[in-house]
């Protein structure tokens, strides 16, 4: 792995040279060009395809151009080559559980014209809020990966509603029959992801009436993916823990 990695910034840095004004520096010469705008913002999401960070009045020397930032090249960016057009660069969907990260692309030497720095801001994917203050993006229909109490099997859809800014709701969960109310999820810090179900009566199943209540753990450990670990208790049968229930938003 790290092998590939040096060999693919190899290349793109003699790309670089191929396209570049010079590959020299003679350390006096400011860049001709610099770029257009000093900031933009992408989802994770948008990764699989080059966006490219245009500049102004000419191309730019590949000695000129660092890259820093919070994000890291490999794992949530790649840097594709560059040209008179701007600086080419794709993102990385890994589907991990992120906060906002930045990339910063900057100047070594400031530019006669145009922007020295530009800074793009990365959201990781569409469940994530960079003020870590609403659940919005959570709401809609998910698909059931894993129910380990077998109300619902595999590939079976359900509907997650937006309660207020801690609270969702999976609306059909469990599947009892009588008195259904949904499973209610506090989702505290929604930068971290960390849920808890707080012990609720989830209705009965059948004509049999059998009372259940409904109490456990859990996280988003992936955008809108949400991951739990229930315990039912049912007057008939005493208190079963360890049940997973993993659904993924479609």
């Amino acid at each position: 792995m790290k092998k590939n990695k040096l060999i693919n910034r190899t290349l793109v840095a003699l790309g670089f040279c191929v396209i570049a004004v010079s590959c020299s520096d003679d350390g006096s010469d400011k860049p001709s060009a610099g770029f257009a705008g000093i900031a933009s913002a992408y989802y994770e999401e948008d990764g699989n395809q080059t966006i490219t960070i245009p500049f102004v009045n000419g191309s730019v020397s590949a000695s000129d151009i660092i890259f820093d930032g919070t994000a890291t090249e490999g794992e949530d960016y790649e840097v594709v080559g560059a040209n008179e057009e701007g600086v080419q660069i794709s993102f990385i969907d890994d589907n991990d559980w992120e906060g906002t990260e930045n990339l910063r692309i900057r100047l070594a030497k400031p530019s006669s014209n145009g922007n020295s720095i530009h800074t793009v801001t990365l959201v990781s994917n569409n469940c994530s809020d960079p003020d870590g203050q609403t659940l919005a993006d959570m709401a809609g229909t998910y698909t059931v990966v894993t129910d380990d109490w077998e109300d619902f099997a595999p590939g079976a859809h359900l509907t997650v509603s937006v309660v207020d800014e801690t609270h969702i709701r999976i609306v059909q969960y469990p599947g009892t029959t009588v008195s259904h109310q949904g499973l209610l999820l506090t989702v505290a810090d929604f930068s971290t992801g960390a849920i808890t179900v707080a012990s609720q009566a989830s209705g009965t199943y059948g004509s049999a009436a059998t009372a259940t209540t409904t109490s456990g753990t859990g996280e988003i450990t992936e955008p809108c993916r949400i991951e739990l670990d229930l315990t039912f208790v049912l007057p008939c049968c005493g208190t079963n823990a360890g049940f997973a229930l993993v659904l993924q938003k479609e």
